[in-house]
């Protein structure tokens, strides 16, 4: 490409190497998820709650036993407001309160957007996607700003009665996350997601 090419071509990558960086943070932190949630790991530092938490249950609407549990929460809300990414997973028996950790996370959200689904709501229903609709509705004003192709596969899981077709699954999670992306721009977002466990396949 001519005299300086090589140059310009180093600079354009130095340019994107924290793009690069940050991504694999990402992937890191996606893979992390699934080993707590999948691989046994739930002595965790980043697993709260367990068989041994029982103490934490609710009492007259207040949260009791769980002041380790809610540090966390806090730490993971100090990383977004820095622009920072964070994941925690709860896992323990039912009733243990788990849900109670996800409502007192959405209530300390100071400066964050949340987002919110729930497998429960999802499972044994006929639509797919119905758990990441779910997540992606709040967004939708968004979707004149992704590109077509991914703003219209989205929109067909967000109005499932219009009719339209999906013909790329994976339209829709580029599309899905197109809209995370340009939300979490213009505000940090908490997602939080219930009984993940019972989140409809395709929004699995």
């Amino acid at each position: 490409h001519g005299q300086g090419s090589v140059e310009r071509l180093l600079d354009d990558y130095a340019d994107f190497v924290p793009f690069l960086q940050e991504t694999a943070r990402q992937v890191f932190g996606r893979w992390l998820e699934n080993a707590l949630a999948h691989g046994g790991l739930g002595g965790s530092a980043r697993a709260a709650g367990g068989r041994e938490r029982r103490a934490g249950q609710l009492t007259s609407g207040s949260l009791v036993g769980r002041e380790s549990e809610l540090a966390r929460i806090d730490a993971a809300l100090a990383f977004a407001r820095r622009g920072e990414s964070a994941v925690l997973v709860l896992r323990g028996d039912a009733g243990i309160g788990k849900t109670a950790l996800l409502d007192a996370a959405g209530a300390r959200t100071r400066g964050l957007r949340v987002l919110r689904a729930s497998g429960e709501d999802a499972a044994g229903t006929e639509h797919p996607f119905t758990a990441l609709a779910e997540l992606c509705r709040p967004l939708a004003d968004g979707l004149e700003r992704i590109s077509p192709p991914r703003a219209e596969a989205t929109a067909a899981i967000l109005d499932p009665g219009s009719g339209a077709r999906i013909r790329d699954r994976f339209a829709v999670y580029a599309g899905a996350f197109d809209l995370l992306v340009e939300a979490a721009a213009k505000t940090p977002l908490l997602i939080l997601v219930d009984d993940a466990h019972l989140l409809d396949d395709a929004s699995h």
